[in-house]
């Protein structure tokens, strides 16, 4: 059973052979005006190919952890060789393949999990189902946090924003940055992300991404749950599935 993006016959939108090591990738964000960009890096964990994002303040190494799906000692060996500190752990929605590292970094770091109000559900759900997906036994992590639209997330001098994306997930949410958007399973390089599991959505979907990702400007970066990163001109240009629904 997959759980990632839909795709088009024939062609993944996983990165194939993408190493969780060499996938650390420190990308060195510079200050603009008054707004203090991220550092933003990356793992593939778990045997679904979660990328798990690690995005850390320039100035003072706080961080939070993004959608650590599994493989929780690897994230954490990353962060110490970092030399960063955790603040919080995020989800962006509440699918047991981007939660399922959570409990061991809580119990590591003592921080934060938060996600969107309306996945709390979808938490409990996916961790009872993990065994059907090969995930095996995931430990429940404490929700100690939640969002809604709009909401700020802050980590040393860096402030995002949140924003509802629903339709994989009723609580889907992206994560907003100065010129890029983490957005969980909603929208992947030239696919979208799956709405027949419990609570998605095709029109809920389709709306987060023509009415809220798209109305972000063109050279947006886009960081996806699974596979490559791309741009939201590009999906806007090349996306076969957004077009047909």
């Amino acid at each position: 059973m997959r759980r990632g993006p839909i795709r088009l016959s024939g062609r993944s939108a996983y990165l194939p052979g993408f190493d969780r090591i060499s996938g650390w990738h420190a990308r060195r964000r510079k200050r603009l005006g008054k707004k203090v960009l991220p550092r933003i890096s990356s793992s593939v964990v778990g045997p679904l190919q979660t990328n798990c994002y690690i995005l850390s303040c320039p100035y003072t190494a706080e961080a939070i952890i993004v959608d650590p799906g599994a493989d929780a000692e690897v994230i954490a060996t990353l962060v110490d060789q970092a030399n960063l500190k955790p603040v919080m752990i995020v989800a962006t929605h509440g699918h047991s393949d981007h939660i399922g590292g959570v409990a061991a970094l809580q119990r590591r770091y003592g921080i934060d999990f938060a996600l969107h109000e309306s996945d709390i559900d979808i938490v409990k759900r996916s961790i009872k189902e993990a065994p059907l997906w090969g995930l095996g036994t995931i430990e429940e992590p404490d929700i100690t946090k939640t969002f809604k639209d709009g909401d700020e997330i802050s980590f040393g001098r860096v402030t995002g924003k949140i924003l509802h994306t629903p339709g994989h997930t009723i609580g889907g949410i992206s994560i907003l940055f100065e010129k890029f958007v983490i957005v969980g399973d909603t929208l992947f390089r030239r696919s979208v992300g799956r709405t027949d599991l419990y609570s998605g959505n095709m029109d809920d979907l389709t709306k987060s991404i023509k009415d809220i990702l798209f109305k972000l400007p063109d050279e947006t970066e886009v960081f996806c749950g699974h596979g490559q990163p791309t741009t939201i001109g590009e999906e806007k240009r090349d996306n076969p599935f957004v077009y047909l629904y």
